[in-house]
This record gives structure tokens, C-alpha cells and sequence, in this order.
């Protein structure tokens, strides 16, 4: 099976054994299979940290989970998480300049997103 996510360009070793960790014992692995997840802040410190995750839980335990990684600059997520692929896709966007964005039709997501008034926070509306 051909790994979609590097653990190559991770340079912690903390960093690999907390991933494997998440793949070995997330509970709601099921739950995710043939989903779309959007993560906002994705190179940043959580939001890479769960891009990670969640490829590594996508490829291992092969649940077709998608994730979409919105970012600033796609430059520095190729960077990070390697060229777009079948379980990853990059959504160029900066919340503090442009506001709410609305559904991603053409990343299958089947619910719309929006940020609060502050812009700090992201949450999923159900249709």
C-alpha cells in the first residue's frame, strides 16, 4: 500500500510515536470512513498535528477519509504534507481577510461551514 503521508518530512520521533499511537487506538475510526473533513490552521501546531492524524488513520486503517487542509499558503502545506492526492486537497483561504466561506462543492463536503463573528471559531451546520 502506498503511504500518502511522510513521515519522512516529520522530524520529531515523539511526533511519529504520538501519530501511530492516534491510528491504534482512535474510537470513532469508523465513523470517519468515506467522510470529508475540513481543518482550518492546518500548518499550524494542532491543525498540521491533525492533518497528520488524520492521513495517517486514512491510510492505515483504510477508511477513504478526505481531508481538506485550508491554509494561507499552499506552498508551505506541499511543504509539510506532500502534493494533493486521493485522501488530501488544499483549500487556499485566510479567514482574517476574506470571512465565512460557504460549502466546498467540489470536495464532497455534505455540510456547510462557517466561522463565528470573531472568526476564531468553525463549526459544522448540518443542511
Amino acid at each position: 500500500m502506498r503511504r500518502l503521508y511522510n513521515f519522512e518530512m516529520m522530524s520529531s520521533k515523539i511526533l511519529k510515536e504520538d501519530i501511530k499511537n492516534f491510528v491504534e487506538k482512535f474510537a470513532l475510526t469508523e465513523e470517519l470512513r468515506n467522510k470529508t473533513i475540513a481543518v482550518t490552521g492546518a500548518t499550524g501546531l494542532l491543525g498540521s498535528c491533525m492533518v497528520r492524524c488524520l492521513l495517517a488513520l486514512s491510510t492505515e486503517k483504510g477508511i477513504n477519509l478526505h481531508v481538506i487542509a485550508v491554509v494561507r499558503n499552499i506552498e508551505k502545506a506541499t511543504e509539510m504534507f506532500g502534493k494533493e492526492g486521493e485522501t488530501l486537497s488544499y483549500y487556499a483561504y485566510d479567514f482574517f481577510l476574506n470571512g465565512c466561506f460557504q460549502t466546498f462543492k467540489k470536495h464532497r463536503l455534505h455540510r456547510s461551514f462557517c466561522c463565528s463573528d470573531s472568526l476564531k471559531g468553525f463549526y459544522r451546520e448540518a443542511r
